[in-house]
């Protein structure tokens, strides 16, 4: 690991904490990339190779290259939905509200340079915009959520320990729908079994984001991040 991604890592752990006991979920990075027909986030790939895939707080599910023990998560099959509804995002964790985080691959050919935007399903629910564009890649991103109060939800307040981010753990599926049968403990690699026809992105149906976080574009469509 070099030393920009042992700074990544750094600043994931001062975020959340260490990653949690055992190795990680490995990743075959060069097979991964291959498929997806693009290069990952130098800052993911590092956090992604400390910790695996990971559910903060129970609200936020950061997604990794992994197939759970019941195959109730799969990397490639999230991915695939992911970029069907939005051609030029690429998805890469999810929330508790069912509400979807992405790169905007479109937005840069550098990928340490992808904006984070959010799908946030109640206002696509609400039928408004539902685009959230930050405006900020990953870490930063992330740093905004515990700002915002991604925190432990008990109050009991007087301990430091109180206002510190919700810890991360390994889940063994993360996500798993509603009802659904526990999975099998354990997570295992991903590996793409057929290559993938990437949908193109369809600049033309997203309009260009003025200030702020919220992005003004056609229904379906990822905001642009492009200046």
């Amino acid at each position: 690991m070099n030393d920009r991604e042992e700074a990544a890592v750094a600043a994931f752990a001062e975020l959340f904490g260490p990653p949690p006991e055992g190795p990680a979920t490995p990743v075959d990075w060069d097979a991964v990339e291959e498929w997806l027909g693009l290069r990952l986030p130098a800052d993911y790939k590092a956090v992604a190779t400390a910790y695996g895939p990971l559910d903060i707080g129970e609200r936020l599910w950061l997604h990794t290259p992994f197939t759970s023990g019941a195959r109730l998560f799969d990397y490639g099959g999230f991915v695939e939905r992911g970029r069907r509804a939005a051609p030029g995002v690429l998805p890469f964790g999810e929330t508790r509200m069912s509400d979807t985080l992405y790169w905007d691959t479109t937005a840069s050919e550098d990928p340490d340079r992808w904006p984070v935007v959010v799908h946030v399903q109640d206002l696509a629910n609400a039928g408004e915009d539902p685009w959230l564009r930050p405006g900020t890649t990953l870490l930063p991103t992330l740093a905004g959520f515990v700002a915002d109060g991604l925190r432990p939800s008990s109050p009991a307040a007087a301990s430091p320990e109180a206002n510190r981010p919700p810890g991360p753990r390994r889940p063994a599926a993360p996500h798993p729908p509603p009802g659904s049968t526990p999975p099998s403990p354990g997570a295992v690699a991903w590996r793409p079994s057929s290559p993938w026809s990437r949908p193109r992105p369809n600049r033309s149906s997203a309009s260009r984001a003025g200030s702020g976080c919220t992005s003004a574009s056609a229904p379906g469509s990822p905001p642009s991040s492009s200046p």
